[in-house]
């Protein structure tokens, strides 16, 4: 993240081009150089509460985080990543994921029925 927070506009340019492959081939990417940005005790904190999160109970996780299937949680056999590239699988994957927003005010907390009504006003 470095190189695009205090590179130059090349150097965002190659890097951006790489954060598209990765997803675009591979679907996922692993940050590196972002203490700057966030600090380590904020990444262990975030761990921490996405392990104690992903230990509940499904009826819970569902009821407590589940927006609309893309922004929220989504459970085991909800999605089919290959779908999205054009080449579904057979059978849905077997993951479980936690979609948060990209966006938050600081201070603010993430609900489930909030982001769902802004799902709503943008869909």
């Amino acid at each position: 993240l470095g190189a695009f927070t205090h590179g130059s506009e090349e150097e965002r340019a190659v890097l951006a081009d790489a954060w598209d492959a990765a997803f675009r081939k591979v679907g996922f990417c692993l940050l590196t150089n972002y203490e700057h940005i966030l600090p380590e005790r904020l990444i262990e904190q975030v761990r921490s509460e996405a392990a104690d999160f992903f230990a509940l109970p499904a009826e819970d996780k569902q009821r407590e985080a589940y927006v609309d299937g893309t922004t929220g949680y989504i459970g085991p056999g909800g999605e089919n990543v290959g779908a999205s590239a054009g080449h579904p699988s057979a059978q849905p994957d077997l993951v479980e994921s936690l979609n948060l927003p990209g966006y938050q005010e600081e201070g603010a907390t993430w609900e489930a029925r909030a982001a769902a009504g802004e799902a709503g006003a943008w869909g």
